[in-house]
């Protein structure tokens, strides 16, 4: 008799992968405005990226308190940071601007555009006014206008003449990335999660390695 085994056969395979097909799907009218602009935007603005570590235990802190006084309303770290940005831009004129041909146009006033994602696009309503509004009034109108763009029910007038804006990917776990700016806006603020690291702080006179929770 031989003594040579015979070989395994071979596992089954559990699963396959999904079937895929070829198709051409038509693009809505937003998904031909937003290629346009973001075209648009890469062509024409030169696009240079700088990032910055933030230490956002204070803010967090205050942000619990906040929501603990106002309960069961709430605001969230984009209310906060869209406040930031609005005074900011108060102090930063040279930022709130829009560049023409033969002039720099620095507005008035700071029209915040809130970056907000659809199921087919994206779009950007604008809060009017922005640095005279509290955080809380900054929070009301975020929702409110992120409710009508999800019904498609934004009017024209509620996405356009936007300054400055800001998109905030932080709460689907993205570390970092580099948003395109909105023409015909000087910049945009690309908001990345808040994560656990560890920084070094002075701790009594001594450097020393402690938790934080930082956000790029």
């Amino acid at each position: 008799a031989s003594n040579k085994s015979s070989a395994p056969a071979p596992a089954a395979v559990s699963h396959l992968a999904a079937k895929i097909e070829k198709k051409s799907l038509p693009l809505s009218n937003m998904r031909q405005t937003i290629a346009r602009r973001l075209l648009q935007s890469k062509q024409t603005i030169p696009h240079f990226y700088v990032s910055i570590d933030v230490v956002m235990d204070k803010l967090l802190d205050l942000r619990t308190q906040l929501n603990d006084q106002i309960a069961p309303e709430k605001v969230s770290v984009t209310d906060f940071l869209a406040r930031a940005a609005a005074i900011a831009l108060t102090r930063v004129p040279a930022i709130n601007a829009s560049f023409a041909d033969t002039a720099i146009t620095q507005h008035g006033t700071v029209d915040l555009g809130i970056a907000v994602a659809l199921d087919d696009g994206l779009v950007v309503p604008v809060l009017r006014s922005a640095h005279t509004k509290t955080v809380r009034a900054i929070s009301s109108e975020i929702k409110s206008l992120a409710e009508l763009a999800r019904n498609k029910k934004l009017k024209a007038e509620q996405m356009t003449g936007s300054t400055f804006t800001i998109s905030n990917l932080g709460m689907y776990g993205i570390k970092d990335f580099t948003a395109v700016v909105n023409p015909p806006e000087s910049a945009i603020l690309a908001v990345g999660g808040t994560t656990w690291q560890p920084i070094v702080k002075d701790v009594n006179g001594k450097k020393e390695i402690v938790p934080a929770q930082v956000m790029n």
